[in-house]
């Protein structure tokens, strides 16, 4: 085989692997967009029943995986928070570090307010004027003695730098932490989160590692 000919032939290989990958992509990305059930009626969907919106950009595919979470005080039930929402922004515009943002459901029909706190933390505002600027009831003022929950964060111990150097190098989860305790060491400096965590993402905002020696689920 000539010279020039192998390398033809690699330069074909590699152009189809890249065909093929653009392809895979734009499937999960269509999927995404178009959705299977653009005819889905929220009004008709019972309460508590499990329902997996189609958001314009996420994918349900494993390929693309988004951990995102409704603002404080969204009812518990997400269904019922999703027909209360009206997708006016109001709680959007209220949060004054701009952690809330809007999302398209193409199911239904409007955008619907979102955190990502593994980006952007929540910063537990006093007052939490997210909520005080919803009208609608679909976000709720915490109960006395109730604090929030917005899922649970989990150390990465392969990224911590306490587990590299086995020493009290860092603390920055600990420190940053606003909720007392929820953060501490075992004796090999390694983290430990407890349940009363809010997920409020605070601790990855101040973690030093890239990528991050922790996650919120």
């Amino acid at each position: 085989m000539q010279r020039r000919d192998f390398f033809k032939k690699g330069i074909f290989k590699a152009l189809k692997k890249a065909v093929e990958t653009t392809e895979e992509v734009y499937d999960v990305i269509h999927e995404s967009v178009v959705g299977k059930n653009q005819d889905t009626d929220i009004s008709q969907i019972p309460d508590n029943q499990d329902y997996a919106p189609v958001l314009v950009g996420i994918s349900k595919s494993k390929k693309i995986n988004r951990n995102l979470k409704f603002p404080p005080g969204a009812l518990k039930d997400r269904i019922r928070f999703l027909k209360k929402c009206t997708g006016c922004g109001d709680c959007v515009q209220a949060c004054p570090y701009n952690t809330i943002f809007p999302v398209f459901d193409s199911k239904l029909e409007k955008n619907i307010p979102y955190l990502d706190p593994n980006m952007n933390a929540c910063m537990m505002c006093f007052d939490y004027p997210c909520i005080n600027a919803c009208e609608v009831d679909a976000l709720k003022p915490l109960k006395k003695k109730e604090t929030l929950k917005l899922g649970q964060a989990k150390p990465i111990q392969e990224y911590c730098i306490n587990t590299k150097t086995e020493k009290d190098t860092c603390n920055a989860c600990r420190t940053s932490c606003p909720v007392e305790n929820v953060v501490s060491y075992d004796k090999n400096f390694h983290p430990r989160i407890s349940i009363d965590c809010t997920g409020c993402g605070i601790c990855i905002q101040a973690c030093p590692t890239f990528p991050k020696a922790i996650v919120v689920k």
